[in-house]
């Protein structure tokens, strides 16, 4: 097997070491199309942009809301998602808007409950999304992939050495 594939492995090299190269190009032509052309100067590249946030929807709906995930289309959201998770210090502090599927998972050895909000795209292969603690231990939570708008505070925790995102003091509804 490997002799045969070390043979069609030379051929195709062969092939294409002995392929013919394409044939200059005369001086006139090359001239000519160098005149036409013009070669931009060097410029320095962009300062990276800032945080996108869409339009709002009206101003009384996102008074107080420096990342308003709920106006931004899917790619956006997945791009901001993992950027705020990559990069969470630029967003600590700054209030967050999300949409999606209510999600809660009981860490039966730590005895602790985390809740998250988990965002499809549109795709629905990349899920993408945000722990969040309540401001106040509701009575009851919504019933999972319930789809819920939290609002809440970004910032980060550290637990058994490992640093995690959240959005705190959060106010869950029912969208």
């Amino acid at each position: 097997m490997k002799k045969y594939f070390m043979a069609v492995l030379s051929a195709v090299m062969f092939t294409f070491a002995c392929a013919k190269a394409p044939a200059p190009r005369p001086a006139a032509a090359a001239s000519a199309s160098a005149e036409k052309t013009q070669i931009p100067e060097k410029t320095s590249a962009p300062e990276p942009a800032q945080a996108f946030t869409a339009e709002p929807a009206s101003a009384e709906e996102t008074s107080g809301i420096d990342v308003d995930l709920t106006t931004m289309s899917s790619t956006m959201i997945y791009s901001q998602v993992l950027n705020m998770l990559e990069v969470p210090e630029d967003y600590t502090g700054k209030t967050v808007r999300m949409e999606g599927y209510f999600s809660v998972y009981q860490d039966r050895v730590n005895n602790k409950v985390y809740y998250s909000c988990v965002i499809p795209d549109a795709t629905a292969c990349c899920r993408t999304g945000i722990e969040f603690v309540y401001a106040d231990e509701p009575e009851r939570v919504p019933d999972s992939n319930t789809w819920v708008t939290v609002t809440g505070v970004f910032g980060t925790y550290e637990e058994n050495g490992c640093l995690y995102c959240s959005l705190f003091d959060a106010v869950v509804e029912n969208s």
